[in-house]
């Protein structure tokens, strides 16, 4: 072959190299100009299951948001909505929820009991549960769980003969958990009381809105257990194995963990829940995220009833679980009114990460006490 000939074609290789480069980058280019899915509407979900008015109370508190929306902005109209959920309900702090459910079922002779009080008829004449859809974002490849539950005292025997609840998110991949790029908007449904709707509904509006302005603001919002007494997972098919965080011990502050895979031979060894006594749960006024139930698992990821000091650090815990609740997540909870995990003491040592609730009546200071009977001594001496 001659030298003309061996030019021409190491011309045509050069010439295809470049044009193969070429095209490779204006595919990028393209890719890079593309503007990003607009997942905002997603945040107001189709309430299927909600009577008319109860539609329009959460038209009224429904969060907005275009994009570019500052931060100080959605914070404004997000304290607006606060307020203005506050004057619907005719309450001036949550934990009077607490006290007009528990005077409603004194009235009507019943247990404590979701499965009871649901059905009750609220000042509207409407039924107190109501099935209230909220919009959350999950990880890739999550698939559902459907669960199933009723006025039990154990988990262990909940069948799907029992009241259908819902569905969870299960992702048994951390890194995909973690992944926060790939995340997908959707919706769960959640039972509630009529008069807790309107905040749990802003709760979980605020969190989604903020990751629909920033990608590294999204928390995965994959199960949320709200109004019920025992609930359990119930399928037909097998849980996968599933890659979790172990902590080395249960006590102290220190990150020392590994990712270990686990298998179950039940959905319901994960997903089971059993609220005793008079927990705001059973009103329909409490909710828990993210509560899985990994078996044998040293302080288990996410959101555990735990001793340990690391737990405190919540912001480190999102980094290495995505399903941890951020601090900010909690601040935003304390802004609404909601009672936090370190607000109050589940006993003997133990904080509980994933509840979330309208909180009790605080109990009386001594000088609140002294100058009622004060004020009634008073009232004694004036009275002919």
């Amino acid at each position: 072959m001659t030298n003309s000939a061996n030019a021409k074609i190491e011309d045509c290789s050069t010439t295809l190299t470049l044009l193969v480069f070429a095209v490779l980058f204006f595919i990028s280019s393209t890719a890079a100009a593309l503007p990003r899915k607009d997942y905002s509407a997603y945040l107001n979900p189709s309430q299927k299951y909600l009577d008319h008015q109860m539609k329009i109370i959460l038209r009224k508190v429904s969060l907005k948001y275009h994009k570019g929306m500052s931060r100080r902005a959605r914070f404004l109209d997000w304290k607006r909505k606060i307020k203005l959920a506050y004057k619907i309900a005719g309450i001036k702090n949550l934990y009077e929820l607490r006290s007009q459910a528990a005077e409603k079922i004194e009235f009507h002779n019943i247990p404590w009991s979701w499965e009871y009080f649901r059905r009750l008829k609220s000042k509207d004449g409407h039924k107190e549960g109501v099935r209230l859809a909220i919009p959350v974002w999950i990880p890739r490849y999550s698939i559902t769980v459907k669960l199933y539950g009723g006025f039990k005292k154990k988990w262990e025997d909940v069948t799907s003969r029992d009241r259908y609840l819902g569905y969870i998110y299960f992702c048994p991949s951390l890194r995909n958990v973690n992944d926060k790029k790939h995340y997908r908007p959707s919706k769960i449904y959640i039972e509630t009381s009529r008069e807790f709707a309107p905040f749990a509904y802003l709760f979980f509006q605020y969190i989604f809105r903020e990751g629909l302005a920033d990608t590294n603001l999204r928390v995965p919002i994959m199960s949320v257990r709200c109004g019920e007494d025992t609930y359990a997972a119930v399928e037909k098919k097998l849980p996968p194995v599933f890659t979790c965080v172990e902590f080395r011990d249960e006590i102290n502050g220190d990150f020392h963990y590994r990712v270990i895979s686990k298998k179950c031979d039940t959905f319901s060894e994960i997903i089971h829940g059993h609220h005793k006594g008079r927990s705001n749960h059973r009103i329909g006024c409490a909710f828990d995220v993210n509560s899985f139930d990994f078996p044998d698992v040293k302080d288990g990821s996410p959101n555990p009833i735990s001793k340990a000091k690391r737990q405190f650090n919540r912001d480190r815990l999102h980094r290495i679980d995505a399903r941890n609740l951020p601090r900010w997540v909690y601040e935003a909870a304390e802004t609404i009114g909601f009672r936090v995990p370190y607000q109050w003491s589940y006993g003997w040592g133990f904080t509980d990460w994933h509840h979330i609730d309208c909180g009790k009546e605080p109990e009386p200071t001594e000088k609140a006490i002294a100058r009622k009977k004060d004020n009634g001594s008073r009232v004694i001496k004036k009275t002919p």
